[in-house]
């Protein structure tokens, strides 16, 4: 696949090529720290500097319909909620924060979980195709190489967590769908 005009010099094209992974890795770190629109960024940097890659296109799709929630759900969790709710939120996030300071044996102990409840999940197939493109799911030969910058532990976790969006936004299209055929869902 090439970048740049067939007869650009190989350093362009080689730098092009690193400045794209250089855009895939910060989209990366941003999309670990749940800083979502600036992996969004990223990921249009990284697409125009490889239109082609397909994997990008479905991120920034996927990162947009989150938003598009994120922002329609943020609207009415913030209406319903109190002053109560929301300490109790800060205060489980302070517990998975101490929780996560542990023991580095701890650490060892919830990389093998996280491993074996990865085999034993049971995924919906539109979920694990995107999770795929992106190189987060197990790869389908078992000797291609995993990508090195992530370690199980946080492949986990990102897929827990993007899995978890892509389930959101198939339900709410479903939703949206159900509320298109009968009059009575509609708002």
């Amino acid at each position: 696949m090439s970048l740049a005009h067939p007869k650009a010099p190989a350093t362009f094209v080689a730098a092009q090529k690193k400045r794209a992974l250089e855009s895939n890795q910060a989209m990366m770190k941003a999309l670990r720290e749940h800083r979502f629109e600036d992996a969004l960024e990223h990921a249009r940097t990284a697409l125009a500097l490889e239109p082609n890659n397909v994997m990008v296109k479905d991120f920034i799709r996927l990162l947009e319909e989150k938003q598009a929630l994120g922002e329609t759900d943020d609207d009415s969790e913030t209406e319903g909620a109190g002053p109560g709710q929301s300490r109790t939120a800060a205060s489980d996030e302070d517990s998975e924060d101490e929780d996560e300071e542990g023991d580095t044996d701890e650490a060892a102990e919830d990389e093998d979980d996280s491993e074996e409840s990865e085999e034993s999940e049971e995924e919906d197939p539109a979920v694990l195709k995107a999770l795929e493109r992106l190189r987060l799911a197990e790869p389908r030969d078992p000797q291609e190489p995993r990508p090195q910058q992530i370690t199980a532990t946080k492949r986990y976790a990102m897929r827990a967590s993007l899995s978890a969006s892509i389930k959101e936004l198939l339900l709410a299209e479903l939703a949206k769908e159900m509320a298109a055929d009968e009059p009575l869902l509609r708002t």
